[in-house]
């Protein structure tokens, strides 16, 4: 019984506070406070008040009951001060003195109040506070708020727990009856004090708490009327009955105070009363019964919240909450511990799916649109969840599962686009589910192609979605970027269709390649539904073209892996190739159709095992169709095939020449193969003719040369003799018919005027053979004289074709080679000792050659009119500057010709003393006609040379030595 003493001790501590509270009532009601400035208001208005009966304009009893309701007023303001800290207040509430109304109006007279029953002004002269002593200290900790509260609250601990003891474990102590009508009247006057309590002024808190006392109570005394010797029943039995009773009186105390508190006790009650009566038919009804009541309790929060009651509504909202998500896990631990079938655990999980879906409609409805999302984006998680648990209870096909989440996924879809018109906040959340679903059932689709061949076709539907309902307007939310949504659509219809189209030719038993090839068209569909869309969105043509190409080079890759595919597959892809470029004309397309074609062409030849030639002359016919084809389409509007005709067909050119070539290096040549080569040669030459590239005049020298000397070289010259052709002699050929070409052209020219001179290239090649050709003989004295003869004849021919004396220097030297060589041939067996003499003579004649031409001046008589003089003046100074030109040019070929004598004849002395004074005389010839001082000093050095020969030709050296 201590807890009763203790409880009771609690209640007459309120009790004295209570007696407190009213005396300090009656104080304040007669004592103003100078601190408030709501007591300045009160005494003006009572010093109007006095004024007012004094002047007989109201009477004596109104005025007192005047200042009666004035002196309330004053207790109710002084609530809001701590009148602790004003001991020294007045004792009784009086109006101010009449004289403290200082801005009466002048019109009325001032009037001194009389005592009309009310007590008498006093001066209000606050005295100096003193601290409380610490018996008073101690009552007002004793009576504080926070200790009430805390004794309160102990109190009512102790009694529950008393109560407990009592019901549970010493219920045969005491007669039932009597037990209970303890209880039950300790409850009931806990509740009934706790209502009597809380109608007083500033008591509600007080009573509010003995009441919820009563509430911790109530459960224990419903409980205890279980027990033996009364209803006798099992604890189950005993606790629903005590949760049955509970509900209607917590029920009534809530809609009577509105407090949170019955609001909770209620909601637990009525979930326990549920769940107990569940309990009655097995546990796992008590996971379907815990649904329910959280939607009830859902829809309770909702309706008090509209009845403007929101802080009531915290508690059944999130009890439901932490109900359903309780029931959630126990449901998957049942589950796991084999406690729990599939099927239940399914129904579970839909029933939650409900639950969230039911707190999204109401807290849209009450305008709480993000907690909406919030339970929408729960319920969007959890339906796919409940659609896996069912299809695992009914044990049906792996394809099911695969197929159910794209429907589920399809759905999601539209379920957001109708969300769209309403809450874009909502369709987001929806839209987020679609795309997870749509992630879920293509990886289980990769893994199966019986799941795929069923879910593609619904995944390829939701792009098909997107991509509608973008056109018609949706996805506006996302601005300028609201085509993405197209975007997406298109692309996964065109990535999943052809996989699907994949899947069931796998299925039906076709190939990989076989498939490569049944797909091609649909690349081809691709780029022509492209340009078709690019009318409307440039975005789509883009994704399409994307998407077609990649398809086409997939495909097209893939028939490689069967030889007897891949020649249909890569004209297939050449067609698909030239379509696109029909339809953009655009030279990349161009450029990839012309370069398929060769390659179509090449797997059709090499599955048809055709020989080299057949090869070599297909590579001959695309190298002309190209190159032609090209020319002729510059100036058409289809003059995008230009570039990449040009292109193609001279890379096929060069890999032609680039084959043939290294056949007749390293095994034989075919007359088919020469031809070949000089076919190609006339067909560039023709390109250099119909483009008026005179460039491509070099390309076709250099094809010449080669075709000239492959030619030699195999016997295709001389019949059945090649070892009797010398390449130098081939090249000295090559070198003469191009020089004679490059003058045909160039007087070609001068006859028909055109912008390019087509015959420099001819020119220069010839040129450049001269300067090789003799290096490139077999060493054959006669071939090798013959060679350098060639090359200087035509030397000194090109020097007077072309107007340039420094080719006169080269011509020169090559007539020494070709008199050296000329000698070799003559006299086999080594160096011919006549070599220097020789060159001295040939030095003597290249002399007196610049001579005459230095000398050498046009006679030209004296013009008649100064028009003609001037003219004759100008072409003798050209024609002298020439003349010098070419007499240096021999001068320069003197002394490489003198100094190479030199070289020959060191070694004997007569031979070295001839060709020194040889070379002194001609130097001084040189000397005193050009009056060149360098000539003369060689002439003296070379004099010197000579005297030092005959010293050791006559050996005078050995003669001074014995004199």
């Amino acid at each position: 019984m201590t807890e009763f003493f203790i409880f009771g001790f609690g209640m007459w501590i309120g009790w004295l506070v209570r007696g407190r509270r009213q005396q300090t009532a009656a104080q304040l009601a007669a004592t103003p406070s100078v601190e408030h400035p709501g007591y300045a208001v009160l005494q003006l208005f009572g010093a109007l008040v006095d004024k007012w009966s004094k002047a007989g304009q109201l009477g004596s009893d109104f005025a007192q009951q005047i200042h009666d309701l004035l002196g309330q007023e004053a207790l109710q303001a002084s609530a809001l001060v701590d009148m602790s800290q004003y001991p020294a207040m007045a004792q009784a509430y009086v109006p101010l003195a009449p004289q403290a109304v200082a801005n009466t109006p002048p019109a009325v007279p001032p009037i001194v109040p009389q005592h009309t029953g009310v007590a008498a002004p006093i001066a209000l002269v606050p005295k100096v506070p003193t601290g409380p002593s610490r018996l008073q200290r101690m009552a007002t900790a004793v009576l504080a708020l926070r200790t009430r509260q805390l004794l309160l609250f102990l109190g009512a601990f102790l009694l529950l727990s008393s109560s407990l003891i009592l019901v549970v474990f010493n219920w045969a102590s005491f007669p039932a009856i009597l037990q209970f009508l303890l209880l039950a009247g300790v409850c009931a006057g806990l509740w009934g004090g706790g209502a009597w309590v809380a109608r007083q002024p500033g008591m509600a808190r007080a009573g509010l708490g003995l009441e919820g006392a009563g509430s911790v109570l109530l459960p224990v005394v419903a409980y205890a009327l279980s027990r033996p010797h009364l209803l006798d029943l099992a604890p189950r039995s005993g606790w629903l009955l005590a949760s049955v009773l509970s509900l209607p009186i917590y029920g009534f105390a809530a809609w009577r105070r509105r407090h949170v508190l019955f609001v909770t006790a209620g909601c637990l009650a009525g979930l326990s009363a549920a769940l107990t009566a569940a309990n009655f038919a097995g546990p796992r009804w008590m996971l379907l019964i815990g649904m329910p009541v959280g939607m009830l309790y859902v829809w309770l929060a909702e309706r008090l919240r509209q009845q403007a009651h929101p802080e009531l509504a915290v508690a059944p909202f999130w009890l439901a909450q932490v109900v359903v998500s309780i029931v959630l896990v126990a449901g998957l631990l049942m589950y796991v511990g084999a406690q729990l079938s599939l099927l239940w655990l399914a129904m579970t999980v839909w029933l939650a799916v409900g639950f969230y879906l039911l707190a999204a409609m109401l807290a849209q409805r009450g305008g709480r649109q993000t907690m909406a999302a919030v339970w929408l984006l729960v319920a969007s998680v959890l339906l796919p969840v409940a659609v896996v648990t069912n299809l695992l209870a009914a044990q049906v096909a792996t394809t099911m599962y695969g197929v159910s989440l794209g429907a589920l996924a399809l759905g999601y879809l539209t379920a957001g686009l109708f969300l769209e018109r309403r809450v874009v906040r909502y369709a987001v959340v929806v839209y987020i589910g679609a795309v997870g679903l749509m992630g879920v059932a293509l990886l289980l689709a990769g893994l199966d192609f019986a799941t795929a061949r069923w879910t593609l076709p619904l995944l390829i539907a939701a792009g098909g979605v997107l991509l509608a309902a973008t056109r018609f307007g949706s996805f506006a939310w996302l601005g300028a970027r609201r085509i993405d949504g197209g975007v997406l659509g298109l692309v996964m219809m065109g990535v999943l269709l052809p996989g699907w189209l994949f899947t069931l030719g796998r299925w039906e038993g076709l190939g990989v390649a076989a498939m490569g090839r049944l797909l091609l068209p649909l690349a081809a569909g691709y780029l022509v539904l492209a340009w078709w869309a690019g009318r409307y969105q440039r975005a789509y043509d883009y994704t399409l073209q994307a998407l077609g190409v990649l398809l086409a080079l997939g495909t097209a890759a893939v028939t490689w892996s069967d030889q007897g595919i891949v020649v249909s597959g890569m004209f297939m892809l050449s067609a698909v190739w030239l379509l696109q470029a029909l339809l953009r004309r655009r030279a990349v397309w161009a450029a990839l159709m012309l370069g398929t074609l060769p390659l179509a062409v090449g797997f059709f030849l090499a599955h048809r095992n055709v020989d080299t030639s057949s090869v070599l002359w297909t590579a001959l016919a695309f190298t002309a169709a190209y190159t032609l084809g090209a020319t002729g389409l510059r100036h058409s509007p289809w003059k995008y095939w230009t570039v990449p005709g040009l292109g193609w067909g001279l890379l096929a050119g060069a890999l032609l020449v680039l084959v043939i070539g290294l056949q007749s290096t390293f095994g034989s040549m075919t007359f088919l193969e020469f031809a070949i080569l000089m076919i190609l040669t006339g067909l560039v030459a023709l390109l250099s003719g119909l483009w008026k590239a005179a460039g491509l005049g070099l390309l076709v020298a250099g094809l010449a040369i080669l075709t000239g000397v492959l030619g030699a070289t195999h016997g295709f010259f001389i019949g059945s003799h090649p070892d009797a052709l010398d390449p130098a002699l081939v090249l000295c050929g090559l070198a003469i018919a191009g020089t004679a070409l490059g003058q045909l052209l160039r007087r070609w020219a001068l006859i028909k005027p055109t912008k390019a001179n087509f015959g420099w290239p001819y020119e220069v090649s010839a040129f450049g053979l001269l300067l090789v050709a003799p290096w490139f003989g077999t060493g054959k004295a006669a071939h090798v004289a013959v060679s350098w003869t060639i090359v200087a004849l035509m030397l000194g021919l090109d020097t007077f074709l072309y107007r340039l004396p420094p080719l006169m220097t080269l011509a020169l030297l090559a007539g020494d080679m070709a008199v050296l060589a000329t000698g070799s041939w003559l006299h086999p067996g080594g160096r011919s000792a006549n070599a220097a003499p020789v060159l001295l003579v040939v030095a003597w004649l290249q002399g007196l050659l610049g001579l005459w031409q230095q000398r050498r001046q046009m006679a030209v008589q004296a013009p008649s009119t100064p028009v003609t003089a001037k003219v004759a003046l100008a072409l003798r100074i050209w024609q002298g500057i020439r003349a010098t030109k070419l007499a240096q040019a021999c001068y320069v070929a003197v002394a490489v010709t003198g100094g190479w004598a030199l070289l020959l004849a060191i070694g004997a002395p007569q031979l070295l003393m001839t060709v020194a004074f040889g070379l002194a005389v001609l130097l001084a010839l040189l000397a005193s006609v050009t009056r060149w001082e360098a000539a003369a000093w060689g002439a003296l050095g070379l004099a010197a040379l000579g005297f030092g020969a005959l010293h050791d030709m006559l050996l005078l050296t050995a003669i001074w030595s014995t004199a």
